[in-house]
């Protein structure tokens, strides 16, 4: 638990060093030269994932068939960006994000996506409501981190979770009359062994099916063990 909150700060510290310049930064060639410089060990491990990702939301679209042409898009922590990508390329209307990650909002904001930089965890609500037709959430929380909480195991007070019934709420916030949101959290894990064996039978899935959440069944290319082993699925009621 120290060295995660060791880690933390010395994240923030990063982000709160390079944020200006983040924000004039205007090219990918200027970008690159800026991660070069800092050596942001975070945002190439994004990039790592990136083919990944892209099978992964594509995975999810063709298995339950959602059209998203035409459609409001919004990844709340896309990283890399690779879901946004992918929501352009089936013509989706509007193609935006949210993010705490300076470097994250840099990146995608070059690459001609539109996004707010700013605390996905307690600001969600400060973004207009009820425009999104489809909200992708994966691996932007963790259910560890949440669980930790309500057993009184929180991090540093600016890094600490706040409830997911919260968070839920601000999503629900946002969703269009008929808008379908998809939550999949990450999980903590040693090698094979993750740390929460049983995942259906927990604070998080208890917040999410109190939420009107449901789980997904398995899909290949979305789900993976032992990281990603149950996602969560919500329509809005309404037609759009």
């Amino acid at each position: 638990m120290f060295e995660r909150q060791v880690n933390a700060v010395r994240k923030r510290w990063h982000w709160v060093k390079y944020r200006d310049r983040l924000e004039s930064v205007a090219t990918m060639d200027d970008f690159k030269v800026l991660l070069d410089e800092t050596d942001n060990s975070i945002f190439a491990a994004y990039k790592a994932w990136d083919p990944i990702s892209r099978k992964d939301v594509s995975a999810v679209l063709d298995a339950l068939s959602i059209d998203i042409n035409g459609k409001r898009f919004l990844d709340v922590g896309p990283g890399y960006g690779s879901a946004l990508d992918i929501a352009r390329e089936r013509g989706a209307s509007a193609v935006e994000f949210v993010d705490y990650d300076p470097f994250v909002c840099a990146f995608n904001r070059i690459k001609g996506h539109t996004g707010w930089c700013t605390d996905v965890r307690t600001k969600l609500s400060s973004i207009a409501p009820r425009q999104y037709d489809f909200i992708w959430l994966k691996a932007t929380f963790s259910a560890n981190r949440f669980i930790d909480r309500e057993r009184g195991l929180g991090m540093l007070g600016f890094y600490r979770y706040p409830k997911l019934e919260s968070i839920l709420t601000d999503v629900d916030r946002l969703l269009a009359p008929g808008g379908i949101a998809v939550f999949c959290p990450h999980w903590d894990f040693s090698g094979t062994q993750r740390r929460t064996p049983d995942v259906q039978n927990t604070p998080v899935t208890t917040a999410l099916k109190q939420q009107g959440y449901s789980a997904l069944p398995w899909i290949p290319d979305h789900h993976m063990e032992p990281i990603y082993p149950i996602s969560f699925i919500k329509t809005r009621p309404g037609a759009n």
